[in-house]
């Protein structure tokens, strides 16, 4: 897939560019793999069909054949995301800060909120999502980097992320 991930029980279908006859046909195996025998090196036209739709989108364009060992990288499927930020002590605005999302360690969304917004709305693909929340102004930080782990399953997801307040030492000098 996208992320490097193998895809098992795809469905592929490949023709000779230019001509109506397919020269191969079958499933991928476990390890996302098809071995096609007898083929010559040119472009044919591929068409993929995974097994499991909600996961994976289908592919359909041209493959060019030049080397034995040849990858082909399909999509995850967008994943409705929602993402409520939570004031863990007042209902006050959460701004300005910064969300930025990762999946299987690769950045893939950000956004910086600098109005009174609490709910983030978005597509990423299902995996193992990391959410990073952290203020965008240093010297207005009452809140700290707060991260998050989740898996992000077909269907999508409604997170609910509670802020960490920034807690400061300060000193109280009375004086008359």
């Amino acid at each position: 897939d996208d992320f490097g991930y193998p895809v098992a029980n795809a469905s592929i279908s490949i023709i000779r560019s230019g001509s109506p006859v397919k020269v191969f046909t079958g499933l991928t195996s476990d390890d996302g793999s098809a071995l096609i025998p007898r083929i010559t090196f040119g472009d044919y036209l591929v068409s993929v069909e995974p097994a499991n739709k909600s996961l994976y989108t289908s592919y359909n364009g041209i493959l060019r054949i030049d080397r034995q060992e040849v990858v082909l990288r399909i999509n995850r499927t967008l994943q409705p995301v929602s993402i409520q930020l939570i004031d863990p002590i007042s209902s006050r605005p959460i701004a300005p800060l910064r969300i930025t999302i990762y999946v299987e360690d690769r950045p893939l969304y950000s956004v910086d909120i600098n109005a009174s917004a609490r709910l983030v709305n978005t597509s990423i693909p299902f995996g193992n999502a990391r959410i990073v929340v952290e203020p965008l102004q240093q010297s207005q930080q009452i809140y700290s980097r707060v991260e998050v782990s989740k898996r992000i399953e077909p269907g999508g997801a409604r997170l609910e992320i509670t802020l960490v307040r920034r807690i400061h030492e300060i000193t109280l000098k009375i004086v008359n």
